[in-house]
């Protein structure tokens, strides 16, 4: 009886096309900008150190491009991704994960809606303080109304939340590439005009935020929740880069 019960869903195609749409959208404005800003606010600076700017440019360019080719070969990874609900339990399955959740074991459940009204995401606490983060799926709609049924009888505790800003319209991505650019620039610039001791203070502060980034990618494994098990490895590499990028940094900023 309890195979005529089983639901399967699969991530959506379409949503997997528009983040990278949304990504590629974003990298591309971030260099425009900053090829058209720069020069404007240090056209001196530029023409005297083309030699300088034009292979920092270069590099910048080829890390965009690197960066958005992992992201098309995460979403390959991905996209095989499936959900399945029993009577019982909800399983996520991936290319080199299988995680089981018991609806009993459930306490909570976090919806979160884009401003179109539409699932963007669905995170699910359940007994010893974990979570698994769903999203990307297709009648995700759907799998809401299975859970909630399914696990009704558990009294899961349901909290709504509604996005502010429509993150799915391409303006979006072109106004936040913009004002990257923008605030790299003129950050750029101001720092040219600080003292020596405010510096330091600034750079001991981002090499702080760097090293709880890092902590925090290692002990919350937020990518391992939102994309299954197999995302762990990434939230680790991600997390120790991070505390040595912040240990390095560290050294320099203590005995400079």
């Amino acid at each position: 009886m309890e195979q005529a019960n089983i639901c399967k869903f699969v991530v959506s195609k379409p949503e997997v096309r528009r983040r990278i749409t949304a990504y590629t959208t974003l990298i591309v404005t971030i260099f425009v900008c900053l090829i058209i800003i720069f020069p404007l606010v240090f056209n001196m600076f530029i023409i005297n150190n083309l030699v300088l700017c034009i292979p920092s440019f270069a590099v910048f360019l080829v890390l965009l491009i690197i960066s958005r080719v992992w992201l098309i070969s995460f979403f390959k990874t991905f996209i095989k991704t499936k959900v399945i609900l029993t009577e019982q339990s909800i399983e996520r399955i991936s290319v080199k994960s299988h995680e089981k959740v018991l609806f009993e074991n459930i306490t909570k459940m976090y919806i979160k809606r884009t401003t179109a009204g539409s699932i963007r995401e669905l995170k699910l606490s359940y007994i010893g303080g974990n979570t698994m983060v769903l999203n990307g799926l297709d009648n995700f709609e759907d799998l809401f109304k299975q859970l909630t049924s399914r696990g009704g009888n558990n009294k899961i505790a349901i909290t709504k939340i509604r996005e502010g800003i429509d993150y799915d319209h391409p303006a979006f991505y072109v106004i936040f590439g913009f004002l990257t650019s923008f605030v790299t620039v003129f950050a750029i610039k101001f720092s040219l005009y600080i003292t020596p001791e405010q510096i330091q203070i600034a750079n001991t502060c981002l090499t702080i935020f760097i090293f709880i980034m890092g902590c925090f990618f290692i002990f919350s494994n937020p990518l391992a929740k939102g994309y299954g098990e197999k995302a762990r490895v990434t939230d680790y590499i991600w997390g120790g880069v991070m505390i040595i990028c912040s240990i390095i940094a560290g050294y320099f900023v203590i005995y400079k």
